[in-house]
């Protein structure tokens, strides 16, 4: 049962990942058959393959999406046997702790140019 749980947790995390890398594209105009041949683009200079030279910001998205499903899950496996609804995850403040200061850090160097840090963003 256990071994179905962690598939099913890495199932929707995945497809949730892959989701929002692919509906960034389709928000700016690329069609499911631009994006399957998106490695065949030689005119960077057209609208739709210059949209494949830049990648940061589907990137971002995706990783983002990784980062904070993975910490809401962690909130809800505070018990191996019991529900969220019946073991709360504040009753272990470091796991809140521990939720809330990598959350942070990602948003930080998301922001960090807006607020004034543009060498924390530059690093990684």
């Amino acid at each position: 049962a256990l071994i179905l749980r962690y598939t099913a947790a890495g199932l929707y995390i995945g497809i949730a990942t892959v989701a929002v890398y692919v509906s960034y594209f389709f928000d700016h105009g690329v069609t499911f058959q631009e994006l399957s041949t998106w490695s065949s683009c030689a005119d960077t200079s057209s609208t739709t393959c210059s949209i494949f030279t830049d990648l940061a910001a589907p990137q971002t998205l995706a990783l983002t999406t990784l980062v904070t499903t993975e910490l809401l899950k962690a909130l809800c496996t505070v018990s191996v046997d019991s529900s969220i609804l019946t073991v709360y995850p504040w009753q272990n403040p470091w796991l809140i702790l521990g939720v809330l200061v990598p959350f942070g850090l990602n948003l930080a160097i998301i922001y960090s140019e807006s607020l004034g840090i543009p060498a924390l963003g530059e690093s990684f």
